[in-house]
C-alpha cells in the first residue's frame, strides 16, 4: 500500500501529464480521485500539488468546471494549515478560481464561507474554551479572548474575493441584490465585541491580562475596519465610475455601500476607548462616504422620502371616502420624488446611530466638511432633519452614543436655532398637533437620557439643553411642550423639574408686565411690598443630586412675601395681561396644576409623588402670592378654588389626618421598641462572619446572615420613615399657607 506522501507524489505526476488535449474523464477521475482527497489530507507533498495545479495549462477551465470541488478543501487549507506557503499557495489559487469560474458560482460559494465559519469563545468557570460553529456570523468574539490571527486573516481574505467577485457582474438590476448580501455579511461581522479595561480592579495581574485582551481585540477590530473601509472604498469609487448604468439601480447600490459605511461608523462609537484609537480608520470611513457622491442633504433626507410617501399612502389606504382626486395626487407625488413600488419594496435601512454619527463628523469635527455643500432651506431645516438620529442615540442607552447625540442637538441649537422663540406653532391649523408630537419627541429623548446618564456633567448639560430646546418655541409651543411633558412623563423626578421650569415662565412673564407699568410705579411698588423682582435659576447641584438619587431636594415652601397693589397697579397689571398668549391666561395655569395633581395626590407620602405634589402646590402658593389681587389667572376664581379644594386640599387634609392617627396609635409601641433595641449591643454581623466564620457551624452562619438581614432592613426602614415625616411635614406646611390666603 502507497503512502501519503508517495500517493501525493504520484497524483502529481500524473498530473503533469495531462496536457490541454487530455479528455474531460481523466481529469475528472484526476482531481476526485486524487487531487481532492489529497487537498482535505494537508500532507507534506500538498505544496507541490498547489504548485503544479497553479501552473497547469488546463487550470482556467478545470477551475469553471471544478469551482465547487475545489473550493471547500481549498478553504480547510487556509483554516488548519500552519505552513505559510501552503496558505500562500492556496491564496493564489482561490484567486484564480473566483477569476475563471462563474460569478454567481464564486458569489454563493463566498457567502457561505463567510457566513458559517467563525469563532466563538465560551467562558467556562475561569477557563476560556474556544470552539468553532456553524451560526451564521462572520466573527464573534465573546468575552474578549483572543484566537489565532489566522482565522481572522483568512476571513479578511474572503470578503476581499467577496468583493472583487462583485464587480464582475454585469451592470444590471439585479447586481444590487449581490450587493445586500455584502452587507449583510459586514454587518455580521460588527458582531464582534471589544473588550474595555475595568480600572476599577486593584488585583494588577487581572488588570494586566484584561489589559493585553484589550491590546490584541483593538488590534484584530482595527485590522477588520481597515479591510472593510479600503475594499468599500475601491468598490464605490467602481460603481460611481459606471456611467452607462441605470440611475435608479446605481443609487439602489450605493445605498447598499452608504448602509455598510454607517454601520461601521455605529460599531466604532459605540465604545468609548475606540473612539480614541480609532482616529484614521474614521477618516478613511469618511472619505469613502464622500466618495459615493451623495450630497449632504440627500444624505439627511434619504429617510424622510420614504416616511412622506408611506404616510401619505397610508393616508389614502385608511380613508375608505377618498376619491380618484386623492389617488391623482399621489401618483403625482410618486412622480415628482421618482419613487416606484419596487424601490419602497427593496428600501436599504441604513443604521440610525452611523447616520446620526456622520453629520456629527460633519458639524462638528469638521472631517470632509469641505467636500459638501450645505444648503439650508430654513433656520430649523438641519434640525428637522437631524432629529430623529438624534433621538434615536439618545434613546440609545450606549453611553458614548448618547452623549454625541447630546453634543449634536445643543450644536444645532447654538448654531442653526440661535434665537429665542423662533421656531413659531400655529395652533389654529390642523398640522399643530402632528407637529407638537414631532417637537415632544425630543424633550422625552432629552428626559430619558437625563434620568439615566449616570454622569454629573453630562447630565447638566442635558439639563441645559432642555432649557435650551424649550426656549426656541413662542409662547403657545413652550407651554404645550411643558405641558405634554408633564402629562406624559413617567419619571416624577422629571415631572417636579419641569413644574420650576413653569413656574419660570410665570415669573418672567409678571416681570415683563411690571417693567411695563414704567419705572415709578415699579420702585412704588418696591417700596410697599419689600418687594425685589425674582430672576429664574435652577440651582444645578441640587437638580444633578436629585436625579441621580431621586431625593426630595429643594422642596421647601416658597417665602416670598404676598405682594399688595393699589388699584392703579391692579388696573395696569389685568391690562397688560391681556397681551399674554398662554401663561397668565384665565385658569389656564391653575387648571393644568389641578389636573396634574389629582393623579399624585392618593399616594402623598412616597417620596416620588411627594415631589411633585409639593412642587405642584409651592407653584399654586406663587401664584396666590403674586396674582391673588389682579387675579390675571383666575387663581381666586370660585370655580378654580372649589376645584382645588374638593380634588387636591380636602385630600390631603384627610391623608395627613389619618397618618397622623396612625403614628399616634404606635408612637408608644415604637418608643419601647427602640429603647430595647438601644439597650441591645450593636453588633456588626457581618464583619463577626468575615474575621470568625470558621468557628460557627452552617446553622449559626445562617442565623447571623439572617440578623445581619433584618438589621439592615431596619435602617432603611428607618430612613424611609425619616424621608416620610419630612414630606408630610413640606405638605402640612404648604397646605396651611395656601389655606391662609384662600380663608381670607
Amino acid at each position: 500500500m502507497l503512502s501519503d506522501q508517495e500517493n501525493t507524489s504520484s497524483s502529481t505526476n500524473t498530473f503533469s501529464t495531462l496536457t490541454m488535449e487530455s479528455n474531460s474523464e481523466e481529469i475528472d477521475k484526476l482531481i476526485h480521485e486524487e487531487v481532492i482527497p489529497n487537498l482535505v489530507s494537508i500532507t507534506s507533498n500538498t505544496q507541490q500539488l498547489l504548485s503544479s495545479l497553479l501552473l497547469h495549462p488546463s487550470l482556467p477551465s478545470m477551475l469553471d468546471q471544478y469551482s465547487f470541488d475545489l473550493f471547500h478543501p481549498l478553504i480547510n487549507i487556509l483554516y488548519q494549515s500552519t505552513n505559510n506557503e501552503i496558505i500562500k499557495l492556496s491564496k493564489d489559487l482561490i484567486i484564480k478560481l473566483c477569476s475563471f469560474a462563474s460569478s454567481k458560482e464564486i458569489h454563493s460559494l463566498l457567502s457561505e464561507a463567510l457566513t458559517t465559519k467563525f469563532i466563538k469563545v465560551n467562558k467556562i468557570a475561569n477557563n476560556n474554551e474556544i470552539t468553532t460553529n456553524n451560526n451564521n456570523t462572520l466573527l464573534d468574539l465573546n468575552f474578549y479572548e483572543i484566537v489565532n490571527n489566522n482565522e481572522l486573516l483568512t476571513q479578511l481574505f474572503l470578503f476581499q474575493q467577496f468583493v472583487n467577485n462583485l464587480k464582475r457582474f454585469p451592470a444590471n438590476d439585479k447586481r444590487w441584490h449581490f450587493l445586500a448580501t455584502l452587507t449583510r455579511i459586514g454587518i455580521q461581522g460588527f458582531g464582534m465585541q471589544i473588550h474595555q479595561v475595568d480600572e476599577s480592579h486593584h488585583d494588577p495581574e487581572v488588570m494586566q491580562y484584561a489589559l493585553e485582551r484589550k491590546i490584541k481585540s483593538d488590534r484584530l477590530f482595527k485590522e477588520c475596519i481597515k479591510v472593510f473601509s479600503n475594499e468599500l472604498f475601491e468598490l464605490s469609487e467602481f460603481i460611481s465610475n459606471i456611467n452607462e448604468m441605470n440611475k435608479q439601480i446605481k443609487q439602489r447600490e450605493i445605498n447598499c455601500i452608504l448602509q455598510f459605511y454607517f454601520a461601521m461608523l455605529a460599531k466604532i462609537f459605540s465604545n468609548q476607548q475606540l473612539i480614541e484609537l480609532f482616529d484614521e480608520e474614521v477618516n478613511n470611513i469618511m472619505k469613502g462616504i464622500v466618495k459615493c457622491k451623495q450630497t449632504f442633504n440627500d444624505l439627511l433626507e434619504y429617510f424622510e422620502r420614504y416616511e412622506k410617501w408611506n404616510k401619505k399612502k397610508n393616508e389614502h389606504d385608511n380613508d375608505e371616502h377618498n376619491g380618484d382626486e386623492n389617488m391623482e395626487e399621489l401618483e403625482e407625488m410618486e412622480e415628482e420624488d421618482e419613487i416606484e413600488e419596487d424601490e419602497k419594496k427593496n428600501f436599504i435601512h441604513w443604521d440610525y446611530y452611523g447616520i446620526g454619527i456622520f453629520i456629527y463628523l460633519i458639524l462638528i469635527k469638521g472631517i470632509e466638511k469641505s467636500k459638501y455643500n450645505i444648503f439650508i432651506l430654513s433656520d430649523h431645516y438641519i434640525f428637522l432633519l437631524s432629529k430623529t438620529y438624534i433621538e434615536s442615540m439618545l434613546h440609545s442607552g450606549i453611553p458614548s452614543i448618547s452623549v454625541i447625540g447630546l453634543k449634536l442637538l445643543k450644536f444645532i441649537l447654538q448654531n442653526y436655532l440661535k434665537k429665542k422663540y423662533c421656531i413659531k406653532l400655529d395652533f389654529n391649523t390642523k398640522q399643530s398637533n402632528e407637529m407638537l408630537k414631532i417637537y415632544f419627541d425630543a424633550c422625552q429623548a432629552l428626559i430619558n437620557f437625563m434620568t439615566s446618564c449616570p454622569n454629573d456633567k453630562e447630565r447638566t448639560e442635558a439639563y441645559r439643553c432642555f432649557q435650551e430646546y424649550i426656549s426656541r418655541f413662542n409662547d403657545e409651543g413652550r407651554y404645550e411642550l411643558l405641558y405634554f411633558t408633564l402629562q406624559k412623563c413617567p419619571f416624577p423626578t422629571m415631572v417636579a423639574v419641569v413644574l420650576d421650569i413653569l413656574k419660570d415662565e410665570i415669573i418672567l412673564e409678571y416681570n415683563a408686565i411690571f417693567e411695563r407699568m414704567g419705572k415709578l410705579q415699579l420702585e412704588k411698588l418696591k417700596e410697599q411690598n419689600n418687594y425685589k423682582p425674582l430672576i429664574p435659576n435652577k440651582n444645578i447641584e441640587e437638580l444633578n443630586q436629585q436625579l441621580k438619587t431621586n431625593e426630595s431636594i429643594s422642596n421647601n415652601v416658597i417665602t416670598i412675601p404676598k405682594l399688595k397693589y393699589e388699584k392703579d397697579q391692579i388696573e395696569h397689571i389685568q391690562l397688560y395681561a391681556k397681551d399674554s398668549k398662554v401663561f397668565l391666561q384665565k385658569h389656564k395655569i391653575p387648571n393644568l396644576l389641578i389636573e396634574l395633581l389629582t393623579k399624585y395626590v392618593d399616594f402623598p407620602f412616597d417620596n416620588d409623588h411627594s415631589q411633585v405634589l409639593v412642587r405642584g402646590l409651592n407653584l399654586f402658593y406663587f401664584l396666590l402670592l403674586r396674582d391673588s389681587e389682579p387675579n390675571v389667572t383666575g387663581i381666586m376664581d370660585k370655580e378654580i378654588k372649589d376645584k382645588l379644594e374638593e380634588k387636591i386640599l380636602k385630600v390631603l387634609r384627610e391623608k395627613i389626618e389619618k397618618k397622623e392617627k396612625y403614628e399616634q396609635n404606635n408612637r408608644s409601641q415604637e418608643l419601647t421598641t427602640i429603647k430595647e433595641e438601644n439597650e441591645e449591643e450593636d453588633i456588626d454581623y457581618e464583619t463577626l462572619l468575615q474575621e470568625y466564620g470558621d468557628e460557627f457551624s452552617e446553622d449559626e452562619r445562617e442565623a447571623l446572615m439572617e440578623l445581619q438581614e433584618q438589621k439592615e432592613n431596619q435602617i432603611e426602614k428607618e430612613q424611609v420613615g425619616v424621608q416620610s415625616q419630612l414630606n408630610m411635614f413640606l405638605l402640612e406646611e404648604v397646605l396651611q399657607r395656601i389655606d391662609k390666603i384662600l380663608d381670607k
